[in-house]
């Protein structure tokens, strides 16, 4: 969203990971939504000079959220990436 906060994650990519089997790497990326504000003409995104901090989180590998249903892996890479952008946030 234009304020940082995360959106609701759709269910697809965590379905799709645990048939897979893959390992899973979480990603924060805090300061995008200060650069980059939304533009009401969607063919030019104007950039701003500022900063973005971009946390890669440790991996999740399949034995660690096979386990785990779909809403409980979503709710797991949300917290992780949640991690991120708050400690950054804090800095601010």
């Amino acid at each position: 969203k234009p304020d940082g906060e995360l959106l609701t994650f759709k269910k697809g990519a965590f379905v799709l990971a645990k048939k897979a089997d893959v390992t899973l790497q979480p990603i924060s990326i805090w300061g995008a939504h200060e650069i980059m504000p939304p533009q009401r003409d969607k063919r030019i995104q104007r950039v701003k000079r500022g900063h973005i901090v971009v946390t890669v989180h440790d991996p999740i590998h399949p034995a660690e959220y096979e386990p785990l249903s779909v809403e409980e892996l979503s709710n797991l890479i949300r917290s992780r990436i949640e991690s991120g952008m708050f400690l950054e946030s804090e800095r601010e």
